[in-house]
Parts: C-alpha cells; structure tokens; sequence
C-alpha cells in the first residue's frame, strides 16, 4: 500500500525514508565531480545532477526492498542507457 503524501511505501519508517533521501542527495552531489564547472556557471549544478539525486533515491529504495545485487544491476543498466543515448 502507497502514500499519496510520499513516494514511500507504508511499511518503510520515517528513518528509512530520510536514510534513503539523504543517501540520494548524496549521491547525485558526489555525480558532481563528472562535470567541469566554473565560478560562471554555478547555477547549472543543480540542474545537472537532479536524474542522479532521483536515481539515487530510486537505487535506495531498491537496495532496501530487493537488495544490494539487484540495486547494483539497476545501477549498470542505467549507466548502458546513457551510454548507448551519447553514442547514438
């Protein structure tokens, strides 16, 4: 059963729910170091790196419902995705 106030299901509780944003901001933050920003162009990094704080919470969400493997597999996978759209 899903919230309509969250994008949790019910059964996940409120610290799993901010462990899982938090570790998702995290990790689109740490996708900064891929993009070669200036003083000039600060307020682009914010942009650039929300699919990679979204997948971050997605790959958390994952690895606490199904486990590390099948969040690592996700992980990979979207990787190919923009591989394959940046050679195409």
């Amino acid at each position: 059963m899903y919230s309509f106030k969250g994008i949790f299901p019910l059964s996940v509780n409120i610290n799993a729910k901010w462990g899982i944003l938090t570790s998702g901001v995290i990790f689109g933050l740490v996708h900064l170091t891929n993009y070669n920003f200036s003083i000039d162009t600060w307020y682009l990094c914010l942009p650039m790196v929300l699919p990679q704080i979204f997948s971050g919470i997605l790959l958390g969400t994952v690895r606490c419902f199904y486990g590390f493997s099948f969040s690592v597999i996700i992980h990979m996978l979207l990787n190919s995705l923009s591989l394959f759209a940046t050679l195409v």
